[in-house]
């Protein structure tokens, strides 16, 4: 199996676990990854990324959204920073 064969392997694994964990609020999710992926790291600046692209969203309900990527490892928090560190969840974030 060729590298490239390895890596649209592996993008249409990360596409289908993220639809997987995302289907239910699939905008907001999108928006959240993709704007920490454009590098957007602190909560308030995801947020309004986040709202101008799907409308408002109470702070408790964005804790919860914030909360189901990072509990799955698709995103990092570090000292009230978020990043996505994997490139091929980056690169399916910005698509």
């Amino acid at each position: 199996m060729s590298l490239w064969n390895s890596i649209i392997r592996i993008e249409t694994f990360v596409i289908s676990e993220l639809g997987r964990i995302i289907e239910k609020s699939k905008a907001r999710y999108t928006a959240i990854l993709k704007a920490i992926a454009s590098s957007c790291r602190k909560w308030s600046d995801i947020k309004a990324f986040t709202e101008a692209r799907t409308g408002l969203i109470s702070d408790n309900r964005f804790n919860e959204l914030l909360e189901k990527p990072t509990k799955y490892g698709y995103v990092e928090k570090t000292n009230e920073e978020y990043t996505v560190e994997d490139s091929i969840v980056k690169y399916v974030a910005l698509k």
